[in-house]
């Protein structure tokens, strides 16, 4: 990134270079409306020429740089809360889906270590909650009906638990739904339904299935 800027006011200096290492948006905004400043000819003239400088040097941060100016420009015509507010969201939203994966993650990992059974309904939960965030008609919806049924099925072979055998049969019935007929996933869901409705079978002598034909 640029660290001089020749002709603007040291404070006003300060505030770009700020802006211009700021590591998310909720900052960058912050910076915007405590400097308005940033929105003015001077800055814009500024950033426009070192984007100009870097692009007829070839320096690999032309980009970064470019995409910063784009962003203050379009402060300046749509407003700040305009443009960073959709931005921000959208980080929230992926900070989530990060923290829940790795809670997945980490209850994966205990159920490894101390074949805890309540580590798997613990993680199918929250594969539920990842489901809960993603468009309801999309394919990562369906998948994280399946990982959350992987995990319940996966429990029922050790704890022998109806529950778990009839929630996760009930999800990946969910999946399988969610799944396009010619997708490959589709096939695998089918096998894993068909033997869930096996093991149901199994523990209540068909009647259960009975009941389901009916």
């Amino acid at each position: 990134m640029v660290t001089e800027w020749a002709g603007l006011p040291r404070r006003l200096r300060q505030a770009l270079e700020d802006f211009l290492r700021a590591g998310d948006a909720a900052t960058a905004r912050d910076l915007v409306e405590q400097h308005p400043e940033l929105l003015g000819d001077p800055v814009q003239r500024a950033l426009a020429d070192a984007v100009e400088r870097y692009r007829r040097q070839g320096d690999p941060s032309v980009g970064a740089l470019r995409s910063r100016a784009d962003l203050l420009a379009r402060c300046r015509a749509e407003g700040v809360d305009a443009v960073f507010g959709p931005i921000i969201e959208h980080d929230a939203f992926a900070m989530r889906g990060r923290a829940l994966l790795a809670a997945a993650r980490q209850e994966d990992e205990r159920w490894e270590r101390d074949h805890d059974p309540a580590a798997l309904r613990r993680a199918a939960e929250v594969w539920q909650e990842i489901g809960a965030m993603l468009p309801a008609d999309g394919p990562d919806r369906a998948g994280a009906a399946n990982e959350a049924a992987a995990r319940l099925l996966r429990c029922y072979e050790s704890t022998k638990d109806m529950a778990d055998l009839e929630a996760g049969r009930t999800l990946i019935s969910r999946a399988i739904a969610g799944t396009p007929a010619g997708s490959p996933e589709r096939a695998l869901r089918l096998v894993n339904l068909g033997a869930a409705w096996r093991a149901t079978y199994e523990r209540t002598d068909g009647s259960r299935l009975r009941g389901n034909a009916r």
